[in-house]
Order: structure tokens, then C-alpha cells, then sequence
């Protein structure tokens, strides 16, 4: 969303982003979906379409990324981010979206163009698919993963993080902390000194 909001803002359009959640970059909450994401190509050229291209590194986290691409997005006088703010609504024939802020009273906007940038369960997308005709299909990929934390040894800021991916049939094995033990001495014996027993 802020991406796609840089880019209105360099064609002069007057942008409105409602985010349902809260501004990362000042809000406390608990760490989520953090999987650091790897640039491609593609990806290192929209950051340099709208002025960020010494500030990336190729494997980069999500959480970062957003706090960057924020910063940029408040850059542009024409951009209002509207944060706690949920779509309940969206009338792509009227161009109007209902929104629900923190004061809980819906608000009806009318827009000349509406995008939503809302993700894998996108709320535009669920509107979109109760019109007639409209064609969708969703794929699950049958691969989860857990993202770990690995902690420095002295105490300093030198964790990292790592990502372990693999069938869904696989998590469900790992009911007990022994289970994990198991799995880890079985597959990867090298990081038990990094994480412990």
C-alpha cells in the first residue's frame, strides 16, 4: 500500500491509505509475520522508482521494509495514511468504501479509484468475488514455516533470525518440546549449541 502510494504521489494524485492496523513505527505489538524478505530484481527497481535505492540490502525484514516505505509515503504532501482503520465495505461501481476507525462509526468515502493492496486475505478481494462473473481461484501451498530467533551468546544485539519451511504434515508431528529437540538433533545437530536444549 505505501509502495503503491509513492507512486500515485509522483503522478500528483491526492491519496488516502487506511491501514487497519496501527502505525508500526510508533505502535507496541507483539512480532508476527517478520519473515525477512529476499529483493529481487523487481523489487529493488520499485524502491528506486521512488527514491530508496541505497536503502536496501537483498535480504531485508518485513517490518523494516514497511517502516521504510512509511517514511517515504509521508514525504508526499498529497498522501494521508489513515491508521486503525478497517474496510468494511468496498462499492467499486460507486467508487465508495466504508471504513470503521477507532471511534467505531462507520464512514462512507467516495474515490474516482480505489486499490487495494490488502494481502492474502484481502477484504477487496472478498467483496470483488461476490459479483457475478468474476473469476478467482486461491491455492494454499502445502508448506508452513516458523520463523526462530536465534540469541547472540554475549548478550549483545547480534541475534538473527532463520526461517525453517516445511510441510504442514511435518509441523503437526512436533507436539512436545522433545519432539522439537528430537527434530532439531535429527536435521540440524549444529544449532543445538546456538539454541539450546
Amino acid at each position: 500500500g505505501s509502495l503503491n502510494a509513492c507512486f500515485l504521489a509522483k503522478r500528483n494524485f491526492q491519496v488516502d491509505v487506511y491501514e487497519a492496523r496501527e502505525d508500526i513505527r510508533v505502535a507496541n505489538f507483539a512480532r508476527g509475520r517478520s519473515i525477512n524478505l529476499a529483493l529481487s530484481y523487481r523489487g529493488r527497481q520499485a524502491l528506486k522508482a521512488i527514491g530508496l535505492e541505497d536503502q536496501y540490502i537483498l535480504s531485508i525484514s518485513r517490518e523494516n521494509l514497511n517502516k521504510d516505505l512509511l517514511n517515504a509515503v509521508e514525504k508526499h504532501p498529497n498522501v494521508k495514511m489513515h491508521f486503525g482503520h478497517r474496510l468494511e465495505k468496498c462499492n467499486l461501481e460507486e467508487g465508495m468504501i466504508t471504513v470503521l476507525g477507532s471511534d467505531k462509526v462507520p464512514k462512507d468515502i467516495t474515490y474516482d479509484l480505489i486499490v487495494g493492496c490488502d494481502g492474502a486475505y484481502s477484504t477487496v478481494r472478498n467483496h470483488l468475488m461476490k459479483k457475478p462473473c468474476f473469476d478467482y481461484s486461491q491455492q494454499y501451498i502445502p508448506h508452513g514455516y516458523m520463523e526462530l530467533t536465534i540469541p547472540s551468546k554475549n548478550g549483545d544485539n547480534k541475534s538473527f533470525t532463520c526461517t525453517l519451511f516445511m510441510p504442514f504434515e511435518e509441523f503437526e508431528k512436533l507436539l512436545t518440546s522433545n519432539d522439537v529437540l528430537g527434530f532439531f538433533q535429527k536435521y540440524f545437530p549444529d544449532s543445538i549449541p546456538l539454541i539450546g536444549e
